[in-house]
């Protein structure tokens, strides 16, 4: 009698072992099912909310997905969205080939982070699929952002490829030490240095005015860009102070008031603490980055697919 009760024991907690594994990671194929099913149109498109006829489409989501697939070795998936890529994102003009960051956006224009993306996520396919067509693809959208982009070793936001005119700014968000070899890009330490501020950090740099607050309001998923990128640098700050306390007393909001430092809106964002997650990884605090996870999970596993951003979703999944 007692043999069987320990046998019925030891499958209770194998079983509830299965349970806690699958509440608090999302694996990568509950990920792809969840594209399939619900972000995924009729032409392979991937939308940016799930289950939404009317949502946009735009090429972050190409990035962020190329960038998964390569990761995950889907070379089947991979191969659709560069298709997707070249019919209906890219437009090759006299000054080369350009990325569209929304379909149907009134102003013909890029985006530098997605355009970045989408060439290093090409380039991992190419390498994990021994593909050459997608680093020669790589190769003439990178040609085409270091020569509309790029000056003195400095990068900006977008070209307007109608215009013919490029941005003056350049958004810290879009961090650029992690970027591959082969950019041209100048060392950005100072910018990063000078945007520290206590506790949030300045989000726009501009070479007439130097670095400045884009607003009254801070986003959190683009304070957290700033502060991975200040900490690959070296660059100290107040905010993960001020981040770690926000969690240890429950909760860390979308946004903020800069000056008050009170939230501003009352929901969470599993952007946020998927990308929290990861800059508490970077600072070593294993533990903490782990719960940040679990509650990025909760938060996309709570949530209808139509009101749940791609960024949202794919952040969700434990980086490696």
């Amino acid at each position: 009698m007692r043999k069987y009760l320990l046998i019925f024991l030891l499958a209770v907690v194998v079983v509830a072992l299965i349970f806690a594994r699958s509440e608090e990671d999302m694996e990568s194929y509950e990920v792809l099912a969840m594209v399939d099913d619900a972000y995924t149109d009729d032409a392979g498109r991937i939308r940016a909310y799930g289950d939404d006829a009317d949502t946009t489409y735009l090429s972050e989501t190409v990035g962020l997905y190329l960038e998964f697939l390569a990761r995950e070795g889907e070379e089947e998936r991979f191969r659709e969205q560069v298709m997707v890529l070249e019919r209906d994102f890219i437009r090759t003009t006299a000054d080369g080939a350009f990325i569209l960051w929304e379909l149907g956006a009134a102003n013909q224009v890029n985006a530098l982070i997605d355009d970045v993306r989408i060439v290093e996520a090409l380039e991992a396919g190419a390498i994990a699929f021994e593909e050459p067509r997608f680093q020669e693809l790589a190769d003439e959208l990178r040609q085409s952002v270091q020569g509309t982009m790029v000056e003195d070793g400095m990068v900006y936001d977008f070209y307007d490829w109608e215009l013919g005119l490029r941005s003056q700014t350049f958004h810290l968000k879009y961090g650029v030490s992690s970027y591959t070899e082969g950019w041209g890009l100048a060392d950005q330490t100072s910018i990063y240095e000078e945007a520290t501020s206590t506790p949030f950090f300045d989000e726009v740099y501009e070479e007439e005015r130097g670095v400045y607050p884009a607003g009254d309001v801070v986003h959190l998923v683009d304070q957290l860009l700033i502060a991975m990128e200040a900490e690959r640098l070296g660059v100290s700050s107040e905010f993960s102070t001020w981040l770690l306390q926000e969690w240890r007393e429950g909760m860390i909001y979308g946004q903020y008031d800069r000056e008050t430092r009170q939230p501003v809106v009352n929901h969470e964002s599993a952007a946020v603490y998927g990308l929290a997650s990861r800059y508490m990884s970077q600072l070593g605090e294993a533990t903490i980055a782990h719960d940040m996870h679990i509650r990025a999970v909760e938060l996309v596993e709570a949530t209808s697919p139509e009101d749940v951003h791609f960024f949202d979703l794919i952040f969700s999944v434990k980086s490696e």
